[in-house]
């Protein structure tokens, strides 16, 4: 019997793609350092997983729908509860290659 889709993403949300690229907060945010500077607009980790939902569901809209774009979804879906997760606890983070530091709920520039 094929495991479940939710399954198969959870697998791949703290299996091995997990050891290749490290926890999704950081992996995701130098995706989101590199958009921000292509677009010249402040972009996040959790924006990131998000647009790559949006790109899964417009991959979905062809007709053409797949197990592996499901599961995709639902890994994405995990990876924002990761970053989100990692967000609400973390005490310095980087946004767009600076320093910030939380200073009640708002990142400041350190």
């Amino acid at each position: 019997m094929t495991d479940s889709i939710l399954a198969q993403a959870e697998e791949l949300i703290h299996g091995d793609r997990a050891k290749e690229y490290g926890h999704p907060a950081e992996n995701l945010g130098r995706i989101a350092t590199l958009w921000s500077a292509y677009l010249k607009e402040e972009i996040t980790a959790a924006d990131v997983a998000t647009m790559m939902i949006l790109l899964k569901v417009a991959r979905l809209k062809t007709g053409v729908g797949s197990r592996d774009t499901w599961i995709d979804i639902a890994g994405y879906a995990g990876l924002l509860e990761l970053i989100d997760d990692a967000v609400n606890e973390a005490q310095v983070m980087i946004i767009n290659g600076t320093r910030h530091i939380r200073v009640g709920n708002a990142w400041v520039e350190d």
